[in-house]
């Protein structure tokens, strides 16, 4: 049934469609039948009026010849029984030349200009009676020399040809008509459906390769309606997935490279050591600060994890930021005597942070840049005021970074110079743990890092002020 169109979306808006349409056609059909049968019942009354116009031409000359309507009983009985002599031209139109194989005289009434019945041939009102109003409406007015002198009406039998032959004329019609219209439309469903199924079906077949772990390329979008934004949608989710994959793939990568390199160095130490060619406490140096480049490996990716997951706890307070740098560089110049600090703040400047997470941000910027700074050159540490945001800035004077590095700094793992960032110690995750607990803090990072220049890392925090924040 599947294979046949009538499963699945595509037989169901099938099938929903014939029966609008059957239901349509036949509604049309029942409608339009019983409007045009009523008015094939109208063709006698027409009939009736046209010809009563022209009998009443032949009475109007019996009564200026008699003077009276004396005698004119025969006179209709003869009408009604010799009709060959009327004549058919009223009648053409109804596509007969010979109006006695379509009509025959039932009745004729003649009434004077009172409105008094005359005769009837029919024998049914008496002479003097008033007439009837449904004879009056197909009357003809009978016209003497002088004048008005009485009206016919006349009622006539249809003979079953002429209406059986227009009932079967509007019925052929409309059967033929409504057959050719739900043909048509049978086709237009289907061509329809396809086109609305298509795009469905392909969708279908992207999301079990994406759930089979198979690659799945763009799908074109096929309209600007829901199905395309569905479509958009899935592209978007399909390069996301594909981007997390080799993120994964990629980290697990790094992971294991980085786990490499301190185990490979611990199994020489411990050889060496077996082997009598280094001391106890060479070997046990040496795999202590290996043990060490773990842990911190170790407690980077936990944080990480953490973050990500939005397990990580914050306690925000109001931190001003003045006295918060000049406590970071007095720290850090007990190590390394080339820092400077520029700050261009008021005393009461502050921002909403965990103090505790933004001095890790800051001490993982100042730890990276002293890494890379070059002899003698000083780090400067800056901290200022611009369009409603505290920026703190870590600049390395005499050091840039290749442009198509730069989109890169925040990834996990990445290094520009990863040979010297392992001989220093490095794990390659401090300044992806500086995004995302900036991030995680309502802030923003960013480098710039001019070519022949210098680099500078910023972090943005909204400002407030320390009063407000008690």
């Amino acid at each position: 049934m599947h294979n046949l169109g009538f499963g699945g979306l595509r037989g169901r808006l099938l099938r929903s469609f014939l029966l609008v349409i059957l239901l349509s056609v036949g509604v049309l059909i029942l409608v339009t039948e019983l409007a045009s049968f009523r008015r094939v019942n109208d063709v006698g009354d027409v009939a009736n009026r046209q010809i009563a116009a022209q009998l009443a031409v032949l009475l109007a000359e019996h009564y200026e010849r008699v003077g009276s309507w004396a005698e004119v009983a025969p006179l209709l009985q003869e009408f009604t029984q010799a009709p060959a002599a009327l004549s058919a031209e009223p009648l053409n139109a109804f596509g007969s030349n010979n109006w006695r194989d379509l009509f025959t005289v039932g009745r004729l009434v003649v009434s004077d200009v009172q409105g008094l019945v005359v005769a009837d041939s029919a024998g049914e009102l008496p002479a003097g009676t008033a007439l009837p109003a449904e004879l009056a409406v197909r009357s003809a007015p009978i016209a003497g020399a002088n004048g008005i002198v009485g009206q016919l009406s006349l009622s006539l039998n249809p003979a079953g040809e002429l209406v059986t032959s227009l009932r079967t004329l509007l019925r052929r019609i409309l059967l033929g008509g409504g057959a050719f219209a739900v043909s048509l439309a049978v086709l237009l469903s289907i061509f329809l459906s396809n086109r609305v199924a298509a795009p469905v079906r392909e969708l279908n077949t992207a999301a079990q390769q994406l759930a089979s772990g198979t690659a799945v390329s763009p799908i074109p979008i096929p309209s600007q309606d829901e199905i395309g934004e569905l479509t958009h949608s899935f592209n978007e989710m399909a390069q996301t997935l594909a981007a997390q994959k080799r993120v994964r793939q990629q980290m697990v990568a790094d992971i294991a490279h980085e786990l490499r390199t301190p185990l490979s160095i611990m199994q020489l130490n411990v050889e060496g050591l077996v082997d009598g060619l280094q001391t106890s406490e060479q070997a046990g140096e040496a795999l202590q600060g290996e043990i060490r480049a773990l842990s911190r490996l170790i407690d980077d990716l936990r944080l990480l994890s953490t973050a990500d997951a939005g397990g990580l706890p914050l306690e925000m307070e109001a931190v001003a930021v003045r006295p918060f740098l000049q406590n970071l560089v007095q720290t850090w110049q007990t190590q390394a005597t080339k820092i400077q600090l520029h700050i261009d703040l008021p005393e009461e400047a502050a921002v909403l942070a965990d103090q505790i997470r933004l001095a890790q941000v800051m001490n993982n910027l100042i730890s990276n840049g002293l890494r890379y700074a070059p002899e003698g050159v000083p780090l400067e540490v800056g901290g200022r005021l611009a369009e409603g945001e505290i920026v703190l800035s870590v600049a390395n004077a005499g050091v840039s970074i290749p442009p198509e590095a730069l989109p890169h700094l925040f990834d996990r793992f990445y290094r520009v110079d990863g040979s010297r960032s392992r001989e220093s110690g490095g794990t390659g995750l401090g300044l992806a743990i500086v995004q995302r607990l900036v991030r995680l803090q309502n802030g923003r990072v960013w480098v710039t890092s001019p070519p022949d220049a210098h680099t500078t890392f910023f972090v943005a925090f909204p400002v407030m002020a320390l009063e407000t924040a008690v």
